[in-house]
């Protein structure tokens, strides 16, 4: 196109009285090749916001998935818990009793409680966690980025209360299994099983046995609520991706 303009150009700037027809074929030649410039431009661009909303959208549909999973396993886990706070109550009951004594509490330890760490709730936010390496986030609305990572932050405060209490919890533990036999323990029945009681300290078991009950009890009740406002924010942000 520049070599035709050019030609035309020189054919035109050689003839008399040509002056005025040589600019306007000038003025044409340049408005041309800005007009392919700005549409070359707007081009490129529509490209590149056609290829970031796509990736917003994959983005978007990975998001729901690891939300909905979420949703998933806190409610299995608030079903969970709940039926342990059952049993923790029972506990509870039975060895606040005035008639509760030495030996009740004996054969809930020997008999009922089992001792294990509580399982917790693996948030699945691989997403979020690509969002922020690639530095993506920006592809998100701006609400929606908002309710993402207040969700988040409510995550990292339950995780904070979990692994402070589990360090104490694992330490308490600890100290009852090298006293006292459990279900899982290889002495579990028969002679030897009945030798360990005969031999425990008893009294020892009355403040260790009531601290792992009471720690199970805590982290239970706080979990619960944990899980609760997590879910709350989790089927809101669903909620509101999927309607806007």
């Amino acid at each position: 196109m520049p070599g035709i303009f050019s030609k035309k150009r020189n054919k035109i700037a050689g003839s008399t009285g040509s002056f005025r027809r040589y600019l306007s074929y000038t003025v044409g030649e340049i408005f041309l090749l800005v007009t392919g410039i700005l549409i070359a431009v707007q081009v490129n661009s529509w490209n590149e916001n056609r290829k970031r909303a796509a990736l917003s959208d994959t983005y978007t549909e990975a998001l729901l998935r690891d939300l909905n999973d979420d949703v998933a396993s806190i409610t299995r886990f608030i079903e969970l818990y709940g039926n342990y706070s059952e049993t923790l109550s029972a506990y509870t009951s039975r060895l606040s009793s005035p008639e509760a004594t030495i030996d009740t509490v004996i054969y809930i330890a020997r008999n009922d409680f089992q001792v294990s760490v509580p399982p917790f709730v693996n948030y699945n936010n691989s997403t979020y966690q690509t969002l922020l390496s690639t530095g993506d986030l920006d592809l998100l609305d701006v609400t929606q980025l908002r309710m993402l990572q207040q969700l988040y932050d409510l995550h990292e405060d339950e995780l904070h209360f979990r692994h402070g209490n589990m360090d104490v919890l694992r330490s308490i533990t600890k100290t009852y299994i090298l006293s006292y036999t459990y279900e899982f323990g290889v002495i579990n029945d028969g002679p030897l099983y009945d030798k360990i009681w005969e031999n425990a300290d008893h009294q020892e078991l009355i403040p260790l046995l009531n601290s792992l009950l009471t720690l199970q009890s805590v982290m239970n009740m706080t979990s619960v609520q944990y899980y609760e406002r997590i879910l709350d924010k989790t089927m809101e942000l669903i909620n509101f991706i999927e309607n806007g």
